[in-house]
């Protein structure tokens, strides 16, 4: 078969190719041309896809020492690394990304989520401010800055950076949920009640918060009472 038809097939493959069909194509396609970077990373989708995470570190680690210069594929192989708590690699291989595509702020905002898992919030919060510098519209920036300020105790802080996500992407739905997390922190029950009520208007199907609403009206009534 044309390797380049192989190729096109394997890119199609998620989608519209039975997982072990993908396989055997990308294989075919490796054995065909061992030296083209794509084969190997559309294996490491697949494998990916299919949460076989190690083997898809391997066709990613292959990919990158023929094509070491794809800021893409730095990117995604230090996403799988992230998924099985390689933190260190990971790390190395966002800070790549951005070496080869400065503004790549999905890079410094995984850095940031990468830093949070490892317990470091300072360097997290470093990097969520960094996304928001480079673009004041990337919303997940600011909760994740919202989210780390409020795991440092900085409530205050939390809720001046919730309330610009807000006022940024009024209709983005965790913006409310985290807010209103913050003024549980801050035993502000009405305000968490009303923040929590409005991202259940946005997100209806989440039926997790309903006993939370139900928990923080037992704490209004009991405020009126005092």
């Amino acid at each position: 078969m044309n390797p380049e038809l192989l190729h096109c097939l394997i890119v199609l493959s998620p989608d519209y190719i039975p997982m072990t069909a993908g396989l055997q194509l990308s294989r075919k396609a490796i054995a065909i041309r061992p030296e083209v970077a794509e084969s190997y990373l559309q294996r490491a989708e697949i494998y990916k896809e299919s949460r076989d995470y190690f083997k898809a570190i391997e066709d990613y680690s292959r990919a990158l020492k023929i094509a070491p210069d794809m800021s893409g594929a730095r990117y995604d192989f230090a996403q799988t690394l992230r998924r099985v708590k390689m933190y260190g690699p990971a790390i190395e291989e966002y800070e790549k990304a951005i070496e080869l595509e400065p503004v790549k702020v999905e890079a410094y905002n995984n850095l940031g989520i990468t830093y949070t898992e490892m317990g470091d919030l300072d360097r997290a919060i470093g990097y969520f401010r960094k996304v928001i510098e480079l673009d004041e519209t990337y919303i997940k920036a600011y909760n994740n800055l919202g989210v780390a300020l409020a795991q440092k105790g900085e409530l205050e802080q939390a809720l001046d950076v919730l309330s610009e996500a807000i006022r940024v992407a009024p209709r983005y739905p965790l913006s409310y949920k985290n807010l209103a997390m913050v003024y549980v922190q801050l035993k502000k029950p009405q305000e968490a009640y009303d923040n929590l009520s409005r991202y259940h208007d946005l997100e209806p199907r989440d039926g997790a918060v309903l006993e939370t609403l139900a928990k923080l009206r037992i704490a209004i009534a009991a405020d009126s009472t005092r």
